[in-house]
């Protein structure tokens, strides 16, 4: 008996997409759906580094935070149980959550401790361990204010100096 022959992989595009004028007819829907995630996520868990890829030809929603999950895990929602704002925006804080609490951090703003805590603990994983950039650790260790100039108007100095006061 004669093994059955294997089909090359195939490319599928389809008929509305031209490589060589680049119209993705699904590129804006994308664009908004990525936004509009990022907005709930960054207003329920703030200063995490979420990331967020669409495909509303294939019906899904990719949510992940790239620094734990590496290149290979993520939440995926499917578009057509998203009925509504409500249901959306439901749906993205409960995925947002269940990643954090899946790593052990605190559903919330980022508390940089438990976040390099669970990224050492998290296993060896495509694109995981790659070091820190410099960059992302100055957002959540910020350098001390320079002092205010000494010829600068009063009701100003008096404005920073109460905002810097709520601040901390």
């Amino acid at each position: 008996m004669r093994a059955p022959r294997v089909q090359p992989y195939r490319l599928w595009v389809p008929d509305s997409f031209s490589l060589e004028q680049g119209h993705d007819p699904h590129k804006e829907a994308d664009e908004n759906l990525c936004n509009l995630t990022m907005e709930v996520l960054q207003r329920h868990y703030a200063g995490h580094q979420w990331k967020v890829e669409s495909d509303a030809r294939q019906g899904i929603l990719k949510i992940q935070i790239h620094a734990l999950m590496g290149d290979t895990l993520h939440y995926v929602l499917l578009l057509d149980n998203l009925d509504g704002p409500a249901t959306f925006a439901a749906a993205v804080v409960r995925a947002g959550g269940e990643i954090l609490e899946r790593y052990g951090l605190p559903r919330g703003p980022m508390d940089l401790d438990a976040f390099l805590e669970a990224r050492a603990a998290t296993p060896n994983r495509p694109g995981v361990n790659d070091p820190i950039p410099e960059g992302d650790l100055r957002v959540f260790d910020p350098k001390p204010l320079p002092e205010l100039p000494a010829d600068m108007p009063e009701e100003l100095r008096n404005a920073l100096e109460a905002a810097r006061e709520a601040a901390e």
